[in-house]
């Protein structure tokens, strides 16, 4: 090959070699900053489905959560649940006050990814898996049963304060789906 057609020839190669590593690298920039916005996700899969509506109770509770993963569940995620679930609630405006008939959840986590050897395989990835129940302790019956996920896809997500969160947001939309929606209250300007 003479050395025009070799310049050619690079060029040609390089042009669309480029334009594909530049391609993936905006399309992480946008998957991360849609992370920032969204947040961690977190959904639910009914195991017992609610038994009835919950629009007669005026209060969720987070209950004992046991970590039945050998242990491994950091004092941080315990901690950050109870004000992520609550938050999500507002969000929801789903009621939660201080008196009247309460709902308790409780349950294990059953599972717990980090950002270990498989983020190096499938990219940023953590999640965490509880079966939960939905127990009214006055008449000690369990109203629902489901398994409840938080995870995290971005790397903007990463932690167990955001696997807290997206576990809350499972929690909440699992209420949510059974909340009437003319018995929530009016919402608030904040």
């Amino acid at each position: 090959m003479n050395r025009p057609n070799l310049h050619k020839f690079a060029a040609f190669v390089s042009v669309p070699m480029l334009l594909a590593a530049l391609s993936g690298c905006v399309g992480r920039a946008i998957s991360e900053t849609v992370g920032v916005v969204r947040g961690a996700s977190g959904i639910y899969v009914p195991i017992q489905q609610f038994k009835k509506y919950l629009d007669d109770y005026p209060r969720f509770i987070i209950g004992e959560i046991t970590d039945d993963f050998a242990g491994q569940v950091p004092q941080e995620f315990w901690l950050e649940l109870p004000h992520a679930f609550d938050r999500e609630l507002r969000e929801r405006n789903i009621p939660n006050g201080t008196s009247g008939n309460r709902a308790i959840i409780r349950g294990r986590v059953i599972h717990l990814e980090t950002n270990a050897l498989s983020g190096v395989i499938l990219g940023d990835f953590e999640e965490v898996v509880a079966r939960v129940e939905l127990y009214d302790p006055q008449t000690q019956e369990v109203i629902g049963t489901a398994n409840v996920i938080g995870r995290s896809d971005d790397s903007v997500n990463r932690g167990l304060r955001k696997k807290a969160e997206g576990m809350a947001k499972g929690l909440a939309e699992w209420i949510d789906s059974y909340y009437p929606n003319d018995r929530k209250p009016a919402k608030t300007e904040s």
